[in-house]
């Protein structure tokens, strides 16, 4: 039996599956089809007819992306481009990536993983099987308190939480292997009609590369958030890099014909010389199959080739952009620097640190996720004390009492943790501490 909703003004029924739209209260309805399903709605040739393309007549007899104003190159690139931006389940990935005979790849994934803390396992699995330079994230629902207890294996993590209200939340996981830093000047959303979070790749030998984390929350005006967007494109074009933008923007773009927000959300886009580049449905429920989630971007001289991954994470399906761009990696030998500066660091930091939150996450989450973070919050004070980096930079300056990278050398700073945080003491029931030469051992009874 079809779903109905009822109009609460005019009080009159509508088919949920005519409306074919993110309702405003979307945030909140989960409608989370299972991977068989999905595998069996997209082999159904249902969604045959959800695909965007660029070249297509508007209402005003215009091409979509090839207006009068822009570049002549891109008009020439919209009027040839093909990305396919095909549904592939990870046994078909790796057949896709071969096929692309990339010299150089740098790959960017996008998820919107609703609530990132439950599905790490998922997610590191996907890293594994995709193996992306970078993966951008939305809808992590992470506090700040818990960026502490993400921790996948290659992967680096950044984040930035909402400021206000729950959920929302953006961030990347960076492999390991790839050198950023993040951008902190690029503006963002002064009214809060999106969430943002911007790193740099630097290049050795070529144009230094931008990467955007955006979520839009789908009850906020589109022209508002178009109005804060636009600074955030103006000065992105004027920065002269390459840039790719990540998310979910909850701008069903396949309705740019029928939906005069959209027309112009993806003619801002083009104006500043933007291109989607994933072409079909990326949420697809059992009502509707929208185009919300997206990697835009202003270099498409470059070759490259979209797809989207048939996983069930989330609600949204996972998508993926593979690019024929060489990427400057680490290449040079790491090394951690101790010294005495470092090690009166650490003293200060371990007596400054508020460890309240560890004794908070004790109530409210039990035991396990308090001490997770914990040693979480303890490894990344002793990362800032004794930062590792490129062998070629150290400076060759031999310190008096140079701390040995040793068991000892832990044992001492743990002590002096034990001695001086009683609110740990009292929350974690940190007894004797028993180092090895293999591992570091903490034992923990109950009380």
């Amino acid at each position: 039996m079809a779903a109905l909703l009822r109009h609460i003004s005019c009080h009159n029924y509508y088919y949920y599956y005519c409306i074919n739209s993110n309702l405003p209260f979307a945030e909140g309805v989960y409608h989370h089809l299972d991977k068989d399903n999905l595998v069996e709605l997209i082999k159904s040739n249902l969604l045959s007819d959800k695909y965007l393309d660029p070249i297509a007549l508007n209402d005003d007899g215009r091409m979509l992306l090839n207006e009068e104003g822009l570049d002549a190159d891109i008009n020439y690139f919209n009027s040839t481009s093909n990305y396919s931006s095909m549904y592939k389940d990870l046994g078909q990935f790796l057949e896709f990536s071969e096929c692309l005979q990339h010299k150089n790849q740098l790959s960017i994934v996008h998820l919107n993983c609703r609530s990132m803390i439950n599905k790490i396992p998922e997610i590191g699995l996907l890293l594994t099987q995709t193996n992306p330079s970078i993966m951008a994230l939305t809808e992590t629902w992470l506090s700040n308190d818990m960026e502490t207890l993400i921790n996948i294996p290659g992967y680096r993590f950044i984040h930035r939480s909402r400021k206000v209200g729950q959920r929302g939340g953006v961030g990347f996981l960076i492999r390991s292997d790839v050198d950023f830093y993040t951008l902190n000047e690029v503006p963002g959303s002064t009214d809060d009609t999106f969430e943002s979070l911007f790193i740099k790749l630097p290049q050795i030998k070529n144009t230094d590369i931008i990467l955007g984390a955006i979520y839009r929350p789908p009850g906020n005006s589109i022209p508002d958030f178009l109005k804060d967007f636009n600074n955030t494109l103006l000065h992105l074009s004027n920065s002269k890099k390459k840039v790719f933008l990540s998310g979910d923007y909850n701008i069903n773009i396949l309705r740019y014909n029928d939906h005069h927000s959209t027309g112009m959300f993806l003619n801002m886009l083009a104006s500043y010389k933007f291109m989607p580049t994933i072409l079909r449905p990326t949420r697809i429920t059992e009502f509707s199959a929208t185009l919300i989630d997206n990697i835009f971007t202003n270099c498409p001289n470059y070759n490259m080739d979209s797809c989207i991954l048939i996983d069930d994470i989330s609600d949204h399906l996972p998508i993926m952009l593979c690019i024929d761009l060489f990427l400057t990696t680490s290449t040079t030998p790491n090394k951690r620097i101790f010294n005495d500066k470092g090690m009166d660091a650490f003293k200060q930091l371990l007596q400054i640190t508020d460890w309240s939150t560890i004794e908070q996450l004790a109530d409210s989450e039990g035991p396990d996720v308090a001490y997770a973070s914990f040693i979480s919050k303890y490894k990344s004070l002793y990362d800032v004390a004794f930062p590792i980096t490129s062998s070629a930079k150290i400076k060759k300056q031999k310190s008096k009492n140079k701390i040995p990278n040793n068991p000892g050398c832990l044992q001492s700073c743990l002590n002096h943790v034990v001695r001086n945080l009683s609110s740990i003491k009292n929350t974690l029931k940190i007894l004797p501490l028993r180092i090895n030469s293999n591992s570091l051992n903490i034992e923990i009874n109950s009380s």
